[in-house]
């Protein structure tokens, strides 16, 4: 988890020398993650972003050849993100049109009525400010339940 938050480099070592090279990795305090032997010649590894521009001093003297597979982690998954701003500005967008709805009341479901007419019910609440689309103000919905079910007797929950 924390390579993903830092960002990382999988990179092939070709050559003679590679393991020789990930023995100096290792020697100087660059962690190398998931080491692999792709043939005799050749290992894959995972580095930190922050170590990966240390193996061209580190390489020094040895006849290896190192190719980048493939880059991940937060700070290339934010550059790619910034290359597309309908991407990032459609999602801002959508989180706070989601914000901003779901503090509204959409549904008011009045459920199995034997005793109580449901139209009265639905204008004890519209009296008191609670609608479809209306924005609950503070405590309202609480103090409208109780005040709710004190004014119909026959009601087994209000909530």
């Amino acid at each position: 988890m924390w390579q993903f938050w830092k960002g990382y480099v999988i990179i092939q070592i070709e050559g003679l020398y590679a393991a020789r090279l990930i023995g100096r990795l290792t020697a100087n305090g660059i962690r190398v993650y998931a080491v692999r032997r792709i043939d005799e010649t050749t290992l894959r590894c995972t580095v930190s972003v922050k170590h990966f521009f240390a193996l061209k001093t580190l390489r020094k003297g040895l006849q290896v050849r190192i190719r980048i597979i493939s880059r991940g982690g937060l700070p290339f998954f934010v550059k790619r993100l910034f290359r597309r701003p309908v991407l990032w500005i459609g999602t801002a967008a959508a989180l706070i049109l989601l914000s901003v709805l779901s503090s509204r009341i959409w549904v008011i479901r009045i459920g199995k009525t034997d005793r109580v007419d449901p139209d009265e019910i639905r204008s004890l609440l519209a009296e008191r400010g609670i609608r479809p689309g209306a924005h609950p103000e503070g405590p309202i919905l609480i103090t409208a339940a109780n005040d709710l079910s004190a004014q119909i007797r026959d009601a087994a929950w209000i909530g």
